[in-house]
């Protein structure tokens, strides 16, 4: 398994060291509260030091809220180490942010990016992809969210409706983006997706208990459970 394996809303050591030990390769914690949970995920400035301390070799990201605090945003990026900041909803930091992130070489992970069933392909990016600074991203796309059953849908059903998104036109757009795709996986399904998207860069996981109904993400031992799969079958 050479792709990317992404753990979103990391909340302990305990969690990162395990998930890490199953081949976690991007372990990522929220910095900021994220309305969209009613759970307790979001971590300290000294729980995010201590989880750096204890990783050998996943990367670590920082998953922030941008809003008017820029500043404290890059003194956390600093005290912690972070390699790779992610910013939850739909939002692009400011030129200079953006700048300061390159000459640290910190790279962005753009997240909160879905693709429903009737949705054009060519614009799920567009609103990322006008802004030309941001170099080295990687996009963290959830598809069909609106669909417990997602990828069964996207496998069986969505190749009877040709004008409707496709696994080819996702797969399409990872030619030329760095993607990171979010669905309904399972320990049942995880190897197929994987088998079935040659192009991506890899799958991401989001912890939590979600207040919303259009978003896909995991109790943390069905994430155990699907890494101990792909583990163990690579």
């Amino acid at each position: 398994m050479t792709k990317i394996i992404k753990v979103d809303r990391v909340k302990s050591v305990t969690e990162a060291k395990e998930l890490e030990e199953l081949g976690a390769n991007f372990i990522s914690v929220s910095l900021s509260k994220d309305l969209r949970f009613g759970d307790e995920r979001t971590i300290d400035l000294d729980t995010a030091i201590s989880i750096k301390k204890h990783l050998k070799v996943s990367n670590y990201t920082g998953e922030f809220l941008f809003k008017d605090n820029q500043n404290e945003i890059i003194e956390l990026i600093k005290e912690v180490g972070f390699k790779y900041v992610q910013f939850s909803g739909y939002k692009i930091p400011p030129d200079d942010f953006i700048d300061y992130l390159k000459s640290e070489e910190i790279e962005i992970i753009c997240s909160g990016i879905t693709a429903s069933h009737d949705d054009d392909p060519s614009w799920i990016l567009s609103h990322f992809l006008e802004k030309r600074e941001l170099n080295s991203v990687y996009f963290q796309i959830d598809l069909l969210p609106e669909y417990k059953n997602a990828w069964k849908f996207l496998k069986n059903e969505s190749p009877n409706y040709p004008e409707e998104l496709q696994i080819e036109d996702i797969d399409q757009l990872a030619q030329d983006n760095k993607l990171l795709i979010t669905l309904d996986y399972s320990s049942h399904n995880v190897l197929d997706v994987i088998s079935y998207f040659a192009n991506i860069k890899g799958i991401s996981m989001i912890l939590g208990n979600s207040l919303i109904e259009d978003l896909h993400c995991f109790d943390y031992p069905e994430v155990l459970g699907i890494l101990r799969k792909i583990k163990f079958n690579e």
